[in-house]
C-alpha cells in the first residue's frame, strides 16, 4: 500500500510540474512565429540599463492608472506590423507572476470601453496588442 501511495504522490508531483511548465509562454518562439507571419521586431530591452528604464516607465504608468504597487521588468519586446507601427504587439516579462497578474488586472480595468487594445497574461508574461492576427495566433485569452 505504501508503494502505491508513493507512486501516486510521485506521479502527481510530476504532473503538476509538467502542467506548470506548459503554462509558461515561450516568448522567443512566439516572436519567431509572428515574424514568420510578417511582423517585425522593433524594440528589445535586454540590458540592465534598458530594463531599469523600462521598469521606471511602467511603474510611472502604474501610478498614473491608480495602482499602488511596483513591478520589475526582466525582458521586453515590441513587434510592429510592417509599414504601420501603430499596429503592434508588446511582450512584458515581469520578475514574478504576481507582478504580471497585478499589472494585467490594472491595465484591463483602466482601459477605455471599446479600446482596440487587448491584454493577456500567462505566467510572468503580459501581452498587449491591437492586432487581430496576434490574438488569433497566440493561444491566450485576450481581454
Amino acid at each position: 500500500m505504501k508503494k502505491i501511495v508513493s507512486w501516486l504522490v510521485l506521479w502527481t508531483v510530476i504532473a503538476l510540474l509538467l502542467a506548470g511548465c506548459s503554462a509558461k509562454l515561450d516568448v522567443d518562439a512566439t516572436i519567431e512565429m509572428l515574424q514568420n507571419e510578417g511582423l517585425s521586431l522593433a524594440t528589445v530591452y535586454s540590458t540592465d540599463r534598458e530594463l531599469a528604464d523600462g521598469t521606471s516607465l511602467i511603474n510611472s504608468e502604474i501610478s498614473m492608472m491608480g495602482g499602488d504597487f511596483t513591478v520589475e521588468l526582466t525582458d521586453y519586446a515590441l513587434m510592429i506590423q510592417t509599414g504601420y507601427p501603430a499596429k503592434n504587439c508588446q511582450f512584458f516579462t515581469f520578475a514574478t507572476e504576481e507582478q504580471a497578474a497585478a499589472y494585467a488586472e490594472l491595465y484591463a480595468a483602466s482601459r477605455w470601453v471599446g479600446s482596440a487594445w487587448k491584454i493577456a497574461q500567462r505566467g510572468c508574461v503580459v501581452v498587449i496588442t491591437n492586432l487581430d492576427l496576434v490574438q488569433e495566433l497566440i493561444e491566450l485569452e485576450f481581454h
